[in-house]
């Protein structure tokens, strides 16, 4: 592992940068000291939805007598054309912007590496080099043994889980791995340890004949922080696909495919700073166990953009839930479809469940309600927003403040629900239904206000 800021070495390391994607073309070696005429050109850097070319000059002094490896912006322009599967990114955060390069060549090894801008002088757009990573391989045709370089990758991805720490990348390559991973360690502030397809590739992680415990998944992460998996497929667990418990924290599940799992697709339990993104989960839930993505006792998270269904009989339960004294947290961007019971739903059960908003979701063809929410066990269920979401052909209603839960309950607390600007839309297939609807005389301080209902069963 490399910590801290290097100067010449690291510097050395950018002369290679994106070797792969072609970012930059070295026809002979290194050399041991850098010329103050070194420029290195960015074909391919996205930003959002658009691509530009750049070019980074180094300057053996920067803007302030810090050590540090300084480069200066010297040309941005727009491009038109964008091939490259492991572009360089723009990573704007609260307090710092930062320019991702997912991958640096230096011999055998490969880094991720990150600029970090500092300020702006005379015209002049000043970065240095704030982190260094190694990453490591994983291949079918690889050994436990080896290195875990490119070259001579290791084997099994568990390997790499037993072995990477903070600021290190497990890359994957092509095959179908039948294991069960969990991480041994956790990463560090600014520095995640990322577990991820190597880019192009269709990596599997298949559970068949492998025994997961309950309320554990096939990819299992146990009280650790700050871990980023991305871009797997995690099929026929008998338990859940991707799952995070036990105070884990800043996790990132993102740009995954899960099928087939016993419970959750994705689920995560009693844990903070959660972002789940991007990924699509199918077919869930077969042995009636939570929901196909399940938060609970979750605080400071976002579930987004991701696409959720449950064509086949068999797979049943809700779609999206966010539950049991979660808080705090955003739902929005999801797809939602053919789910065997409510869409996206809301629960306190027994804990005070609060501040989450969702909003801009399209929910279809489920064969109970689109929206619920509810509070099942007697749990407050507080401050909780829905705006510009879109619910369709659902069987039942298209948005439900409901009385749900164990009739030996004597009250079902609801506060402050707000449904603002939404579209309910033909719902009601199943020969009872209609747009909105409150069902609990236990809710206080609900406001529905500019929705669009139309074409509902009943009303």
């Amino acid at each position: 592992m490399i910590k801290g800021r290097v100067t010449i070495t690291l510097a050395i390391f950018v002369l290679t940068f994106m070797l792969h994607c072609g970012l930059v073309h070295a026809d002979e070696p290194c050399p041991s000291t850098l010329s103050d005429d070194l420029t290195i050109s960015i074909p391919a850097l996205k930003v959002g939805s658009t691509v530009y070319s750049a070019d980074l000059s180094y300057s053996p002094s920067g803007p302030s007598s810090e050590q540090a490896t300084w480069f200066r912006v010297s040309r941005v322009e727009a491009s038109g054309l964008f091939s490259c599967s492991g572009a360089a990114s723009l990573i704007v955060e609260s307090d710092r912007i930062i320019l991702r390069v997912p991958v640096v060549t230096y011999g055998d090894y490969r880094f991720l590496a990150d600029f970090e801008y500092v300020s702006s002088i005379d015209g002049q757009i000043w970065l240095k080099v704030s982190n260094l990573g190694i990453i490591f391989f994983v291949a079918k045709n690889g050994s436990d043994s080896n290195a875990g370089t490119e070259s001579e990758p290791w084997l099994t991805i568990q390997k790499a889980a037993d072995t990477v720490v903070a600021g290190n990348a497990v890359y994957i390559r092509t095959g179908t791995y039948h294991e069960r991973v969990i991480p041994q360690n956790s990463g560090s502030s600014g520095s995640q340890i990322v577990y991820a397809a190597y880019p192009g590739d269709t990596v599997t992680i298949d559970g068949t004949g492998i025994s997961v415990p309950e309320d554990e998944g096939l990819f299992y992460i146990h009280g650790k922080s700050r871990i980023t998996v991305s871009g797997l497929r995690v099929v026929n667990s008998a338990q859940a696909g991707i799952y995070a418990d036990a105070f884990s924290g800043n996790i990132a599940i993102q740009g995954n495919y899960t099928n087939n799992t016993g419970s959750s697709g994705i689920g995560i339990w009693n844990s903070s700073n959660i972002i789940i993104d991007g990924n699509e989960v199918e077919s869930s839930c077969s042995n009636g166990w939570q929901e196909n993505i399940t938060v609970a006792g979750t605080s400071f998270f976002e579930v987004r953009n991701n696409h959720v269904h449950n064509e086949l009989t068999g797979y049943g339960k809700e779609g999206i839930c966010i539950k049991d004294g979660s808080a705090n947290g955003k739902v929005y961007g999801n797809h939602v479809h053919h789910t065997w019971k409510v869409g996206i739903y809301i629960d306190a059960w027994d804990k005070h469940t609060h501040d989450i908003d969702v909003f801009q979701n399209i929910v279809n063809d489920s064969r109970n309600d689109g929206f619920t929410v509810a509070s099942e066990m007697g749990g407050l269920l507080e401050n909780i927003k829905f705006f510009n979401n879109i619910a369709y052909n659902n069987s039942f209603l298209g948005i439900n403040i409901s009385l749900n839960g164990d009739v030996s309950v004597q009250s079902h607390p609801m506060r402050n629900i707000e449904v603002i600007n939404n579209t309910f839309y033909n719902n009601g297939l199943s020969g009872w239904g209609g747009g909105m609807a409150v069902g609990n005389p236990d809710v206080q301080g609900i406001i529905f206000r500019n929705n669009i209902c139309s074409q509902n069963l009943s009303f």
